[in-house]
C-alpha cells in the first residue's frame, strides 16, 4: 500500500512509462480506460453520492453514473482507473459513504486521478501562467480556477484541490527551482468533491 504523495507520484509515473502514457492534454481517460480491457457503461444510480462502479476479474467494467455531468464523469473514471491498477480487491466504489470504504484506498484513488487528469509536472507551470495573465489583464481571480477546468476539462473543484495540495510545491517552482527538481511533500490535503472551491487569493497573488 501507499500512503503518501510522494510514493503514490513514483508508482503513478511507472504506470505511465509502462503504458506509454504520453502527457496530452486533457487526457483521453475513455481511452486510458479502455487499453486495460475495461468496458464502460453509463446508468442512473440511485444515489448521487456514487459516481461509478468497479467490478474487476477475469471480467472487468466501470459503471458510471449517468446523472452526474461529462467533468465528474471524467474524474470518476479516472478514479476508478487508480482502483485497478494499484488495489487488488475485486470490486471498489466510488464515492459512497466514509464507513463503508478504505479510506486509504480511497485517497490514492482520488490523489492518483487528481495526477493522472492534471500532472504536477504540467499543472504547476500552466498555474502559474495562467495566474499571471489573469492579473495582468485584471480578470476576477476566479477566472485562473475556470481557466484551467475548462483545459483539463475537470470540475473547478479538482483545480481548487491541485492548488491546495500543491501549495509548497508551487512555492518552490516561483522561486526558481526548475518543475523537474521539484521536491514533492509526502503529505496531502482531502479532496471533497463536493465542496464549492475558495479561491486561494494569497497564493495566487504571490505567484503573480
Amino acid at each position: 500500500m501507499l500512503y503518501d504523495k510522494r510514493a503514490l507520484y513514483a508508482r503513478l509515473e511507472e504506470k505511465r512509462k509502462e503504458s506509454g502514457i504520453l502527457y496530452d492534454f486533457p487526457v483521453d481517460i475513455k481511452s486510458l480506460v479502455r487499453r486495460e480491457n475495461i468496458e464502460i457503461s453509463f446508468t442512473p444510480f440511485e444515489s448521487d453520492s456514487i459516481g461509478a462502479m468497479l467490478y474487476k476479474d477475469s471480467f472487468s467494467a466501470i459503471l458510471v453514473n449517468s446523472n452526474k455531468s461529462p467533468l465528474d464523469q471524467r474524474f470518476d473514471l479516472a478514479h476508478e482507473l487508480i482502483h485497478f491498477w494499484f488495489h487488488p480487491s475485486q470490486t471498489s466504489f466510488s464515492f459512497q459513504k466514509p464507513h463503508l470504504r478504505d479510506k486509504e484506498k480511497e485517497w490514492q484513488a482520488n490523489e492518483g486521478a487528481a495526477e493522472l487528469l492534471l500532472p504536477y509536472k504540467d499543472f504547476i507551470p500552466r498555474f502559474v501562467q495562467t495566474a499571471k495573465y489573469v492579473e495582468e489583464n485584471y480578470e476576477p481571480l476566479e477566472e485562473v480556477y475556470n481557466e484551467l477546468a475548462r483545459f483539463y476539462k475537470v470540475m473547478p473543484i479538482v483545480v481548487d484541490y491541485r492548488i491546495r495540495n500543491l501549495e509548497s510545491e508551487i512555492l518552490q517552482y516561483i522561486n526558481g527551482t526548475p518543475i523537474e527538481r521539484i521536491v514533492l511533500n509526502h503529505l496531502s490535503v482531502k479532496f471533497d468533491k463536493n465542496k464549492t472551491p475558495v479561491v486561494y487569493r494569497s497564493l495566487i497573488r504571490k505567484v503573480s
